[in-house]
């Protein structure tokens, strides 16, 4: 017996998102956080604290001054690696404190 309307999963996912776009943002909060922590390695990340995100911005709390402003140097491309590794525009800006 073979169904007629049967969808692919992807098709499925991808009007599931469509019709909440908060819960797709929210995943791509998660990879963001995730993706700091992989895309800095475990040196940078073990010196970045209370990493979250409000309002579509990445606020990370730095215990180096020095680490602060390497990062501050970099922030356009960290933040266009950050969204390209969440797969969308996830975040609009990085607040280093």
């Amino acid at each position: 017996m073979k169904r007629t309307n049967a969808i692919h999963i992807r098709e499925a996912l991808q009007d599931f998102y469509q019709e909440n776009p908060h819960i797709m943002q929210k995943i791509m909060d998660v990879r963001i956080l995730r993706g700091w922590d992989e895309m800095l390695g475990p040196m940078i990340a073990q010196s970045t604290q209370k990493k979250f995100i409000k309002n579509r911005v990445l606020h990370v709390s730095v215990n180096s001054a020095v680490l602060r402003s390497e990062l501050l140097l970099n922030r356009k491309r960290l933040l266009a690696k950050l969204n390209e590794y969440a797969g969308g525009e996830a975040i609009e800006d990085i607040v280093l404190r």
